[in-house]
C-alpha cells in the first residue's frame, strides 16, 4: 500500500533571534544567519519562508552550524541572526528570549507565509509556522 500522507506529531515553531534591528525579512539580506544544520528540516524551511519573502538563500551569508554553536556563535556577534526550529520549551528558545540584546522576530504577516510555507511544502513530515512572543508565552502557561 502507498504512503498517502504524512502527519504532523507536534508543534515546533520557527524562531528567528537577531541582533541589532530588523522590521522584515528582507533586512536580512547581506547579514550573517545560521539556517540550521543540514539535514534538520530547518534549512529548506527557512528557504520556503525566505521565498514567501522574495529572498534567496544567496543573498545571507549562510552558516549551517548545530543549534548550540549557533548559539555561541550569535553571543559572541560572529552571527547577526540565527533560525531556531524547536518548542518553545527548548532551553535555548527561553535563554534566548531572555538574553538582553538579543530579539525575537515578531512575525506581522503570519497567515500569508504560513499558507505560503504550507502549500509548497505538503509533503514533509511536519509543518512549523512563525509565532509572536506573546503567543509563545501564552504557551509556556498552559
Amino acid at each position: 500500500m502507498p504512503l498517502v500522507s504524512l502527519g504532523s506529531l507536534f508543534y515546533e515553531p520557527i524562531w528567528i533571534y537577531y541582533r541589532g534591528k530588523m522590521g522584515n525579512i528582507a533586512d536580512l539580506r547581506g547579514k550573517r544567519v545560521n539556517t540550521g544544520a543540514r539535514g534538520s528540516g530547518s534549512p529548506g524551511l527557512f528557504a520556503k519562508l525566505l521565498g514567501a519573502n522574495h529572498l534567496e538563500r544567496e543573498e545571507l551569508k549562510r552558516s549551517n552550524l548545530e543549534e548550540t554553536p549557533a548559539v555561541i556563535a550569535l553571543l559572541g556577534n560572529e552571527l547577526d541572526a540565527l533560525v531556531l526550529v524547536s518548542a518553545p520549551e527548548s532551553p535555548m528558545v527561553q535563554m534566548l528570549l531572555q538574553t538582553p540584546g538579543i530579539r525575537l522576530y515578531e512575525f506581522t504577516q503570519a497567515k500569508r507565509m504560513r499558507g505560503a510555507i504550507r502549500s509548497s511544502a505538503r509533503s514533509r513530515c511536519r509543518a512549523a509556522w512563525p509565532i509572536s512572543r506573546a503567543t509563545c508565552r501564552r504557551a509556556m502557561c498552559r
